[in-house]
C-alpha cells in the first residue's frame, strides 16, 4: 500500500513538472528550467584494480551523455523571516530515470529544514554493467530486474545552516566564504527486496532501511569571470544499526562509516553552458584480499580502512 501510495505522489509530481511554460509564466514565483549534462570521467587506478579486462590501466578515460532534467521550482517569501520552497523533478539518465519532489522552509534565510521523496528504476547492460538487482551471496552476484518491473523508493529529512564567514572577514573580493553544515535521515527500500538482503539501483549499494550522513560545503566565491565558485564538500555516512543484514555480510561490515571529501571547480563557458571539474577522496573499507572479482565484494573480510582518489570527473551543463 505505502509503495502504490508513494508511485501515485510521483505520479502527480510528473504532471506539475511538465506544465506549459504559458501557464508557467502566469505566476512569477514559479520556474521551469531543463538542464542536459555532458560528463567526462577519468577513473583511477585503485578504482580500476578489480576490473577484469582494466586492472593493468593507469587511468580509463569515457565521454556519454549523463543526464537530461527537468526540474519545477517553487519559491515563496513569507514575510521577512520565512521563506517556502518546493520542488519536483524529472530525471533521465544512461544508469536510470527517477522522479522526485522536495519541500523546505528557510528561516532568516540561513536555517533551512527540508523533506523529499524519490522514486527511480535503473538499466542494466549485461553482466558488465549491472545497475539494478539484489545480491545473491549463492552465486556472488546481483541478479538483474528488468527496467521498469522493480524501484528503488525512499524519503529524507534534512536540516542546515548558513554560516556567512564573509561577514566576520575583511571586506575584499578574496574573503567570499560560506561554510554549510548539514544533517540527513535517509529512508530507502527496494520493491524486490527483503529485509536483509542488499541491492543496487544505481550507483551504489543499499539495503531498505534508514541511513544517516552528516557534513557540510565550503564555498569559495572566486574573483574571476571564468572561473566563479569553488567548493569542498565532505561528509560521513553509514547506516544506522536499526537496518537488518544478513548475518553473511558481517565481514563486510555493513555499518562501516565512509568519509567523503569533494573539491569542486565551477567553469563559466557561456550561452547557457557551464562546466563543473571535482575530484572524489574517500576513506573505504581495506579488504583482508587486495584482489577479488568485483561481484565478490559484499563476501570480502573488512581488515581496516584506506584513504584513496575514486574518480575525477569533468561534466559540462546546459541549461535551457
Amino acid at each position: 500500500m505505502k509503495f502504490i501510495l508513494v508511485l501515485f505522489i510521483f505520479f502527480c509530481s510528473a504532471i506539475s513538472t511538465f506544465a506549459k511554460e504559458k501557464e508557467i509564466s502566469e505566476e512569477p514565483l514559479l520556474k521551469l528550467e531543463h538542464s542536459f549534462t555532458l560528463a567526462a570521467f577519468v577513473l583511477t587506478h585503485k578504482a580500476l584494480k578489480n576490473s577484469k579486462e582494466l586492472h593493468n590501466w593507469p587511468f580509463f578515460p569515457m565521454a556519454a551523455p549523463m543526464a537530461w532534467n527537468s526540474n519545477l521550482m517553487l519559491k515563496k517569501d513569507m514575510g521577512k523571516l520565512f521563506t517556502l520552497k518546493g520542488f519536483g523533478g524529472l530525471n533521465i539518465s544512461f544508469m536510470d530515470m527517477g522522479l522526485s519532489a522536495d519541500g523546505s522552509l528557510e528561516i532568516f534565510h540561513l536555517i533551512e529544514l527540508g523533506a523529499s521523496a524519490n522514486i527511480h528504476s535503473s538499466i542494466n547492460y549485461g553482466d558488465y554493467a549491472t545497475f539494478m538487482g539484489v545480491y545473491h551471496p549463492e552465486i556472488r552476484d546481483f541478479e538483474g530486474d528488468a527496467f521498469f518491473t522493480t524501484f528503488a523508493y525512499g524519503f529524507k529529512y534534512r536540516a542546515g545552516i548558513t554560516i556567512p564567514l564573509l561577514a566576520l572577514l575583511p571586506k575584499s573580493n578574496w574573503t567570499k566564504i560560506i561554510l554549510k553544515p548539514n544533517i540527513n535521515w535517509t529512508y530507502t527500500a527496494y520493491s524486490n527486496a527483503e529485509d536483509g538482503e542488499i541491492w543496487k539501483c544505481g550507483a551504489m549499494y543499499s539495503a531498505n532501511g534508514w541511513r544517516y550522513n552528516w557534513g557540510g560545503t565550503l564555498i569559495y566565491m572566486l574573483p574571476f569571470n571564468r572561473f566563479p565558485m569553488f567548493m569542498l564538500n565532505g561528509g560521513v555516512t553509514s547506516f544506522f544499526k536499526s537496518t537488518e543484514f544478513d548475518p553473511v555480510y558481517k565481514d563486510f561490515d555493513p555499518y562501516f562509516k565512509t568519509v567523503t571529501l569533494t573539491p569542486m571547480l565551477s567553469v563559466k563557458l557561456g550561452h547557457g553552458w557551464s562546466s563543473m571539474i571535482m575530484a572524489s577522496f574517500s576513506r573505504d573499507r581495506k579488504y583482508k584480499n587486495y584482489r577479488y572479482e568485483t561481484s565478490e565484494e559484499l563476501l570480502q573480510e573488512r581488515v581496516g580502512s584506506e584513504w584513496g582518489m575514486k574518480v575525477i570527473m569533468m561534466s559540462f551543463t546546459k541549461k535551457f
